[in-house]
């Protein structure tokens, strides 16, 4: 068991990061370059795109035919978690997500199959339940921790964070319907069974509820998620135009173990859509996935759980890579002033990466050089 009562306070400097300078307009590029790419410019990154023509003549996989090529982006700084790397805990912090990685999750996998059974013996009419569990991944997960400890620094406590295993329930159809409005009552019905298998007196669970966090009957508590929608651009819808965030948030603790918590939240199918897709308040919209090197070390890992319809018993798949990769990354396009969300396959991704490795590399190579140079110019003259 980890201890989290620390004495000593987190001691790390902020990072400020000030504005990026623009480099395109300095770069010397290859001709090669110029006319296999299109090239632009954010404060973050340069960003790659190939042209359909240099794809056409160049591509590597013949069963494919994309036509809708990404976006690479090239970071114009390294990866920053030194607040992470150089916490005194560390150690601590990287051994507790390999505790979560095998132990702790097979503990919490069982739980959640307790969950099921206690779900489907209460509401036997519901015919189709599907779980979800999701592991966040060591990359997003050490990013989450480093902007914990520069951001927590009056209680070192806070840095641990809860979510780094979640589950989610969802009802898509009992005996008589698959119509949202009829399932909408079981996801408070499943809080309800929830709450009271995990309660402090029960004796039915080593887990205990922590947090209950109920944006199905209070959506305007959620997430923000008007003020979003109202930030984002062109919008002028009001707020009862605004589809609203729902879903019940419940975080549980092991009673004896502490340390070992995972996160349960309950949705239907359009609760789930909205959370992730609608183009107001989805997370793929308001925090579109940005395609690169790290990309493949981002993806979470995700096992899914339903029933299979004739033995009745639990059915638990682990999702290969390639499919996670590719429900973890959707960006929004638009094509002909139409909105849609466009999901990346593994295969696109590698392909499109391989052909641009020479351009990525042309890329960080005049940034080096332009970042020299800066350096050079900055030095003070005796």
């Amino acid at each position: 068991m980890h201890n989290t009562d620390f004495v000593q306070k987190i001691d790390v400097s902020h990072v400020n990061i000030k504005d990026y300078p623009r480099y395109i307009s300095k770069m010397n590029f290859s001709s090669e370059m110029l006319n296999a790419v299109t090239i632009e410019e954010e404060k973050d990154y340069i960003i790659l795109k190939l042209k359909h023509e240099y794809y056409l003549s160049h591509k590597i996989d013949n069963l494919h035919n994309y036509e809708h090529h990404l976006q690479y982006h090239i970071p114009k700084r390294r990866r920053n978690i030194e607040a992470y790397l150089n916490s005194p805990y560390h150690k601590q912090l990287a051994d507790r997500y390999e505790m979560f990685s095998t132990s702790y999750k097979q503990d919490i996998i069982d739980e959640v199959l307790l969950e099921r059974q206690e779900i489907l013996k209460e509401y036997p009419e519901i015919t189709q339940l599907v779980t979800k569990i999701r592991q966040k991944s060591l990359y997003s997960y050490e990013d989450k921790e480093n902007q914990k400890i520069l951001d927590t620094d009056s209680d070192p406590n806070k840095i641990f964070i809860n979510d780094i295993i979640g589950a989610r329930h969802i009802p898509y159809s009992i005996e008589t319907s698959d119509a949202e409005h009829d399932l909408i009552p079981y996801a408070s019905y499943i809080q309800l069974t929830l709450s009271n298998m995990h309660s402090k007196d029960s004796e039915t669970s080593k887990y205990r509820l922590k947090i209950l966090k109920d944006y199905i009957h209070n959506p305007d508590a959620a997430k923000s998620n008007i003020k979003r929608a109202k930030d984002s651009k062109n919008n002028s819808s009001n707020d009862s135009e605004i589809k609203k965030y729902q879903s019940v948030h419940l975080i549980y603790y092991n009673k004896y173990n502490p340390d070992c918590c995972y996160e349960d939240q309950v949705r239907t199918p359009d609760m789930e859509f909205v959370a992730k897709k609608d183009q107001l308040i989805g997370h793929y919209h308001y925090k579109p996935v940005k395609i690169e090197e790290d990309s493949r070390l981002r993806v979470p890992k995700y096992t899914i759980i339903t029933t299979d319809p004739v033995t009745k018993k639990d059915v638990i798949v682990d999702i290969p890579f390639k499919d996670a990769f590719r429900h973890a990354n959707h960006i929004p396009i638009t094509i002909n002033g139409e909105h849609f969300l466009y999901a990346v396959s593994w295969e696109q991704f590698s392909e499109e990466e391989t052909l641009l490795t020479p351009f990525i590399k042309e890329v960080k190579l005049e940034l080096n050089r332009l970042k020299g140079k800066q350096l050079k110019e900055e030095e003070p003259t005796l």
